[in-house]
């Protein structure tokens, strides 16, 4: 009679171990490992482990990704060659009687302007 309560104490301790270990991975999964909570579902077994889960699962914690720093950008610049200044064309511009035009592009000017507003020819003279 001695010896089933040995393989029942015996039994029982294994099925402990085998619930702390349980327990320990799902703890060490959710990065949440607590010693009191092992040694609780070790020492109850079964019923440990059915308390652990329903009171003592927290959920698992969010990592946030680390901060990237990323180096300034460097802006290069191509230097376009030097372009030639297509030669102008006399254009023929519709001449209204009383709107000035700029004698280089045709652009209608004002009186009071001193440069033309489109190829920045100086009008006046002072």
């Amino acid at each position: 009679m001695l010896e089933w309560y040995f393989l029942t104490i015996i039994a029982w301790l294994l099925v402990g171990v085998v619930c702390a270990l349980i327990g320990y991975y799902d703890m060490k999964k959710r990065k949440q490992v607590s010693v009191l909570w092992i040694v609780i579902v070790f020492l109850l077994s079964v019923v440990g482990l059915v308390i652990y889960v329903i009171i003592g699962r927290k959920p698992a914690r969010y990592e946030y990704p680390p901060k990237t720093e990323y180096p300034a950008p460097e802006y290069k610049f191509e230097k376009k060659a030097e372009q030639k200044e297509a030669p102008k064309e006399d254009k023929k511009v519709e001449q209204i009687e009383g709107i000035p035009r700029c004698p280089d592009c045709g652009a209608a000017i004002s009186m009071h302007d001193e440069k033309c507003p489109k190829c920045g020819r100086k009008l006046k003279d002072y």
